[in-house]
């Protein structure tokens, strides 16, 4: 089988240090099992280190979209029109991928997200085309919306998701395969659940209650809008209040953060540490007595959660993160999901002053993480569907 794989703007032989090169990665790979892959991505500088894949692409594109009136935005989000109407076609990326498909024999051309695919006109190639869609579109327009988006911006990304909600099991039907990261996602929009799974198969042995001091620990991309307003709430609302009665409390934020004045405000917190990007994620994991993933917006399997167990760390998140991995993990016996500040508040309580409650739901979130969320698994469900159809 002869695959061309659109990277866009990620380098998968770069660094792998969020959800989306680290997932860009893991497909690659999996597609690399398959046969020869052709690698395009507009970044500079990719050179493969996997076998089966070369790379015929890579450097900046200029192929800046012109700007939008009012009048056309507004127009954007009509119900008329396709889903290319919400995404123009970036004319310069277009005329690449056109241009190597047209010298090649592809059978398949695989591409990630849909807000990526689009502009690069590839909606042409039908049954070749293969999108790793990973997040609903619906929550690509939604995360948009910020405290001070204003009504008629707000309006309009509304509009935009109701489109794109209508509008993508169409879209799927046309396409080879669509996979999703969450399973009511994926049955939706008549796609196939690809869900999401540790980067890293390390991990670590169980916390260390023995020190005097209890540390938090968060792991997550700051300057994305749901972990920073996440994390913002459980410090105010769910940690604050608990440090009155747990003044033993510590807590480690990793991650990038360039807003200095949230950051400022973060570390007037008692007992918190922003370290930044970290080398060894194991390190950090290992002197963590539990995790927290305070999410409230999610569109498909929360890695977090999964990396989380994966370092045999209890985990404690919110309602709505859970329910994007139910089944397989069962809320208070593998993970915890807290459908309010004081649940959230109690139930790290709890599991801060229990060693032996929490090192046994850490074994047993990590038990359930080998039996369902492996590399191997990934790869035949990519397999299975690349090749059955």
């Amino acid at each position: 089988m002869n695959i061309l794989f659109i990277s866009s703007d990620v380098n998968p032989f770069g660094a792998k240090s969020n959800g989306d090169s680290q997932r860009t990665r893991l497909l690659l790979q999996a597609c690399a099992r398959l046969g020869t892959v052709d690698l395009v991505t507009f970044r500079s500088g990719a050179v493969s280190d996997i076998d089966n894949v070369t790379v015929v692409y890579s450097g900046p594109v200029n192929d800046a979209l012109p700007q939008k009136t009012r009048i056309a935005k507004w127009l954007s989000v009509m119900p008329w029109g396709g889903m290319q109407s919400l995404f123009p076609i970036a004319k310069e990326r277009e005329r690449i991928i056109d241009d190597i498909v047209a010298s090649g024999h592809y059978d398949l051309i695989v591409s990630r997200y849909l807000f990526r695919t689009l502009p690069c006109g590839l909606l042409k190639y039908g049954k070749r085309l293969v999108v790793d869609a990973d997040d609903d579109l619906t929550f690509f327009f939604l995360n948009q919306i910020g405290n001070n988006s204003n009504w008629a911006q707000r309006l309009r990304l509304h509009l935009a998701a109701a489109k794109a909600r209508r509008l993508t099991p169409a879209t799927a039907r046309e396409l080879h395969a669509v996979f999703f990261s969450d399973q009511h996602t994926a049955i939706r929009n008549r796609g196939t659940y690809l869900p999401n799974i540790p980067f890293q198969s390390d991990t670590c042995p169980d916390a260390d209650f023995s020190t005097p001091r209890r540390r938090i620990l968060f792991v997550g991309q700051l300057d994305y809008t749901p972990n920073r307003d996440g994390l913002d709430h459980f410090l105010k609302h769910i940690y604050s209040p608990l440090t009155a009665t747990m003044p033993e409390l510590e807590m480690h934020i990793v991650g990038q953060l360039n807003d200095l004045s949230i950051a400022n405000r973060w570390k007037q917190c008692h007992g918190v540490t922003l370290t930044g990007f970290v080398d060894d994620l194991k390190e950090e994991y290992s002197k963590a007595h539990v995790v927290v993933a305070p999410i409230y917006r999610c569109g498909g399997t929360n890695i977090k959660l999964l990396e989380a167990l994966q370092m045999n760390r209890c985990c404690i998140t919110t309602s709505e993160a859970l329910s994007h991995i139910v089944p397989p993990f069962e809320n208070h016996v593998d993970i915890i999901g807290a459908s309010s500040d004081d649940e959230y508040l109690e139930s790290l309580k709890h599991m801060l002053s229990s060693p032996d409650t929490a090192i046994a739901m850490a074994r047993n979130g990590y038990n359930k993480m080998q039996q369902h969320y492996s590399f191997e698994k990934f790869a035949t469900i990519v397999a299975d569907t690349l090749t059955c159809r």
